[in-house]
Order: structure tokens, then sequence, then C-alpha cells
């Protein structure tokens, strides 16, 4: 904790963490989650609590409270947050936490992998306490096998940098000997290429993040299945991604996969085997909440839908829109055409249902379902 005081991270809004974003996934997968206009949010390892203070600020109705060990941390936070009613900082022990009153829903970002396996078992343990019946969790972590190439780099980096009080200084020697490693690797080496990438990162790397995630003695990556599993221990299941396009990747052939595996679950860890996914994002929810998987289209209807897709117009009888770095997207439905006009042409999230007329209404939100998984619109709980 001394060196996490000293070199704090410098904590930042993380989209993915939203409970918006946790909500429209909850939505899409059957679930009925709480209002964020008027929810209760708790953060675990809040660092200065910059990640929920937009939140409150948007959600004033909405109550906010951020957890940390670091007395520091929370003490720059509510310097911050002065002017935030709805936002309470604590600092203390996340094992020793209760509250009278439940959680609709709960974040811990960056913390699972990076603390020792009591303190994980006890963050699952309050998560599974604190949260509502209808509530949702969002927890990440490193995963194997994904990580080892990083776990391999952290290993050579504490063995060839000594612990020593001053944090900025053995970051400094950490990035130097990143960099004498980098120029020596062999080709010759198993997975040289990867680790050589991951050795000229560490000079881009903010020192907060070198400290804590090269240098800390504590760097506990996890089988998706494994974290699964703890999280069944105490009574909570798997929901899904809150990056959604990940559970759906298109550069997998998903039908061979499904061959094999024998539920979604042997599916993810799967994907984690063929794509090496280093770090995961997972949503959990209390063991008992059916989980419906098949994603009618229907369930977009209250949502609402936004992009940053251009229009490239009418061509050969095919409306076509493009987003940066996503593939060209094309209709030759002048309905379908017209919804997509007024999502380009609006500033701020539509809701879905005006969109189209009822008797299209099917067809748009089929479209609007795959669009969301090719990352080319972006689907949200709250309008504007």
């Amino acid at each position: 904790m001394t060196s996490y005081n000293q070199l704090p991270y410098d904590t930042r809004p993380v989209a993915a963490t939203h409970p918006d974003r946790l909500a429209t996934v909850a939505i899409l997968l059957g679930l009925d989650p709480a209002p964020i206009g008027s929810a209760r949010v708790l953060e675990l390892g809040c660092g200065n609590g910059r990640n929920l203070m937009p939140m409150a600020s948007n959600h004033p109705d909405a109550t906010f409270v951020g957890l940390d060990l670091s007395q520091v941390q929370i003490g720059q936070g509510r310097q911050l947050a002065v002017k935030l009613d709805n936002l309470e900082l604590i600092a203390g022990d996340l094992a020793e936490f209760s509250s009278e009153q439940p959680f609709d829903y709960i974040i811990a970002h960056g913390v699972y992998s990076w603390v020792p396996p009591a303190v994980q078992q006890a963050l699952l343990a309050v998560t599974a306490r604190c949260l509502s019946p209808d509530g949702i969790a969002y927890i990440s972590y490193a995963t194997l096998p994904g990580a080892y190439s990083r776990r391999a780099l952290s290993e050579m980096l504490r063995w060839g940098v000594p612990e020593q009080p001053d944090p900025v200084r053995r970051v400094e020697q950490a990035r130097d000997f990143a960099g004498f490693l980098g120029r020596h690797l062999s080709n010759r080496a198993p997975a040289s290429a990867t680790l050589r990438q991951l050795m000229i990162e560490v000079g881009g790397m903010s020192d907060a993040y070198v400290m804590h995630d090269h240098l800390s003695s504590v760097n506990e990556p996890v089988m998706f299945s494994d974290f699964v599993r703890r999280a069944h221990a105490e009574s909570l299941q798997y929901l899904g991604d809150p990056q959604f396009h990940t559970m759906f990747p298109s550069d997998v052939d998903l039908a061979a996969l499904n061959e094999v595996a024998g539920d979604h679950l042997q599916l993810e860890q799967l994907l984690d085997f063929v794509l090496q996914r280093p770090f995961r994002t997972s949503l959990l929810c209390h063991s008992p909440v059916a989980i419906d998987r098949s994603l009618t289209p229907a369930r977009l209807l209250p949502l609402c839908a936004s992009t940053t897709a251009e229009a490239r117009g009418l061509d050969f009888g095919e409306w076509s829109y493009r987003s940066r770095g996503r593939p060209v997207f094309t209709t030759r439905s002048a309905v379908i055409a017209q919804a997509f006009d007024t999502l380009v042409g609006s500033d701020v999230a539509v809701p879905v249902a005006s969109l189209a007329p009822a008797e299209h209404s099917a067809e748009l939100c089929e479209v609007l379902l795959s669009a969301y998984v090719a990352q080319q619109i972006e689907l949200s709980t709250l309008p504007g």
C-alpha cells in the first residue's frame, strides 16, 4: 500500500463500467435491471473516485459509493467531489465493507487479479452480499492463457529490478531493463515477438501502470472457467460481457467452436483459448436470476441507439454507411436506410421505437442488433 500511496493510479472514467452499459447488456439478455436515474452504485477499489464522478454528476437522483483501501486516494477524491452530494467515498478494507441497503450495480475494475487470493474471495463475497436481487456486477481481471506473456515479463522485471523505497526510481530502472531485454531477446525464444512488443510498450506506460501491474508482487491472472466457478460458489452466475461484441468475434468460426462447446460457458473459455485474450470484463448476477440468451430482437424496443457512422449514399440500389475502422454497412431497405439516416443526423441517442413504423419494428430491431454486435451502432437505456 505504501507504493500505491506514493504512486497512485491516475483513475479515469471507464466506459465499460457505466451502469448504462451494464443495464443495456442485461436487457438484451432478458433481465430487468434497475433504472439508472435512481440506482444505487458501488465501486470497489475506486481509487480517487474519478470513474464515479461523471456518473454522479449526470444522475443526481442516483446514489454512488466508492471504496478504496488508500486513504490518500480517497482524500484526493473527496476534494475533487466536494460538490457531489450523491457521491460518498470511503477509505476501508473491502472484506469488512457492509451496507444496510443493497446496490443495483457493483463495479470492480482492475482489482481482482492484483490482490491476494483471500481478497479475491472477499471481493466476490462482498459482491454477492451487497448486490440487489436483480442487480448487475462488473468485475475485470487478467485471464489465462493469454496473460502468460505479460506475467512472464512481470517476473523478469521483478527479478531484474529489486524493491526500493522510491517507486519512481524503480519504474525508471524497470523501463531500462525492459529495453535491455528487448534488444537482446533471441528470435528463437518462444513467443519472442509478443514479449518484445510488451517490452517496448513498457516505455510508453504510465509510471503507476508499470509499478502496480508489472512490479507488483501480486499478479494473479485466472482462467475464465475458474473465475466463473469461484463466482458460482458465492451464488453468482456469469451474465455476459459489457463489451458485447467480444462475445461474437467476427474473426473466429463460432459454429465450429459451438460444436465442441457443451454450453455458453465452455464457448467463452474456448474463445479465450483461440483469441489468447489477456484481460476480461465480466458481468455477474445472482444465480437464481433467469437469463435468456436467445437475443430476441424485440428487446431493443425500449432502448435507444446512436452511431458515429457516416452516410455514403445510394449506389446500385444499396444505401451504405461507414464507421471508422468497421466494415461498411449496406441495406436495400428504404425503411432501414431512413432509420440509419436518422441516427447519422442525430447528436444524441434516439429511441429505437421511434425509428420505424410499428409494422417494420421487427425488421429494424434485427438489423440494429447485428449492427450493435458489429460495433456500427451503440445501444443505451438513456435517450440523449
